[in-house]
């Protein structure tokens, strides 16, 4: 009887093993907040980091998102027309899309003003999402990447979340067109250059 059980056991142990997850549904809209049922991948317990810099003020861009990124700006990601402002479900987000399909990267920036917890909220993501890890810091404020359904920074598109102030924060997601660029492998790298570039002009006031 013994010797069954244990047969039986390797066998369900076996099988689990062998088990692929279906792949998932493709991502949701920028800063869309609520989550499925999944595993965090990174991150050990703990609190949000602190935010050590002054907090920006990105309530004055509310009705005016596509401002936070100037022509100069959006250059090096092959953008040359306006961005494109809607109320979305997180908050006020801007679209800009490079001319060329084949080149540059599409960007979505959003303010996420709809969301309870701010910046603690938003790290207490890794709990619920598929993809998540630290950055660090980005010109002095507290970064995270994260996705709900996994770990899409090697295929061209990330998401990163920055804590501008304890009570709110801003999303920018990056598509990554060129199959063959270096950019498209390490999509992340642009996300954060981006974030960057929004904490460089919410410095500046203007």
């Amino acid at each position: 009887m013994g010797r069954l059980l244990t047969s039986a056991l390797a066998v369900a142990i076996t099988a689990t093993a062998c088990a692929t997850q279906a792949p998932g549904q493709p991502l949701p809209a920028p800063g869309e907040t609520s989550t499925p049922p999944s595993t965090s991948q990174s991150h050990s317990g703990g609190k949000a980091p602190p935010i050590n810099s002054p907090e920006l003020d990105l309530v004055r861009y509310e009705s005016r998102v596509c401002d936070v990124l100037t022509p100069a700006q959006l250059q090096p990601f092959a953008i040359r027309e306006p961005g494109k402002q809607k109320d979305g479900i997180s908050g006020p987000e801007c679209t800009w899309d490079p001319s060329d399909p084949s080149a540059g990267s599409r960007i979505y920036l959003t303010i996420v003003s709809k969301a309870q917890g701010g910046w603690e909220a938003a790290y207490d993501r890794r709990r619920k999402v598929a993809f998540f890890e630290d950055v660090g810091e980005i010109n002095g404020y507290p970064a995270v990447h994260w996705d709900r359904q996994g770990d899409y920074t090697a295929k061209g598109i990330c998401q990163t979340t920055v804590g501008a102030r304890r009570d709110l924060v801003f999303d920018v997601m990056i598509f990554v067109n060129g199959l063959k660029s270096s950019e498209y492998r390490d999509a992340c790298s642009v996300s954060d250059k981006a974030a960057s570039l929004v904490i460089d002009t919410l410095r500046g006031g203007r």
